[in-house]
């Protein structure tokens, strides 16, 4: 008999549905960073050695703290707590201008620029 609270099970599939992305995307870009486009962000830590590093350098030290906040996206409840975090503790991630997140109950693309679905 299945004790799981409602809904932990298709947050489950979600995560490895993200998961299962992000190995395929792995598989397309391959395992040398340099094959992966300058913005985008394929996976957790960006590439297969966890560097973190990203390439891109409009955002530095010194406008850093300049920064202001221009969208945000609602995650929604989390099924299971009723948080609003959506129950999304994933990193997004961006391929080809998308940035990919998971929501409380589905997978969304986001325009980076507006968060515009």
């Amino acid at each position: 008999m299945n004790h799981q609270p409602k809904g932990k099970g298709f947050l489950r599939t979600v995560a490895t549905l993200v998961t299962t992305v992000s190995l395929l995307m792995t598989l397309n870009y391959g395992q040398d960073q340099a094959q992966t486009r300058a913005g985008d962000w394929p996976m957790y830590n960006r590439d297969l050695a966890g560097t973190r590093y990203s390439p891109l350098e409009q955002i530095n030290a010194s406008n850093v703290a300049g920064l202001e906040q221009t969208w945000s996206y609602p995650l929604g409840r989390n099924v299971t707590t009723g948080d609003l975090t959506g129950g999304s503790e994933s990193t997004p991630i961006m391929v080809d201008g998308v940035l990919y997140a998971v929501a409380s109950d589905r997978l969304v693309g986001l325009e980076p620029e507006t968060g515009k679905e």
